[in-house]
């Protein structure tokens, strides 16, 4: 899960992480895996589900406001995200439930833990 992840964040990390600062890189990180529950929240069956993604996605467009993205800015990067999960990752169903990022060297290593439930 944490190479999908990192594949799947790029559009929000390219907006809001600074490569050299581990700290940002982690936030746009719990971001992207807060974007990535609501929207596989979205595709399962279930008022009660599809409500909670709808939520959670609600969230973290209020965060991205709040960093300063402009709402049109904010919706496209949204967008972009839902696309590359629904091309790149179709059959994926798993949540995240844990996301951390590590510097060794000059490198970053990310551990993303995930659940079916």
């Amino acid at each position: 899960m944490s190479d999908t992840l990192v594949v799947f964040a790029e559009p929000l990390i390219e907006v809001l992480a600074d490569p050299a600062d581990l700290e940002s890189c982690r936030g746009a990180l719990t971001l992207a895996s807060l974007v990535w529950n609501g929207l596989t929240l979205l595709e399962r069956e279930g008022e009660e589900a599809e409500s909670l993604g709808a939520e959670t996605i609600e969230q973290v467009e209020n965060t991205l406001i709040d960093l300063g993205l402009a709402k049109d800015e904010v919706a496209d990067l949204i967008d972009a995200l839902a696309e590359r999960k629904e091309t790149l990752f179709p059959d994926e169903i798993r949540l995240i439930i844990g996301v951390d990022a590590q510097r060794r060297g000059d490198r970053m290593f990310v551990h993303a833990a995930s659940t079916y439930e």
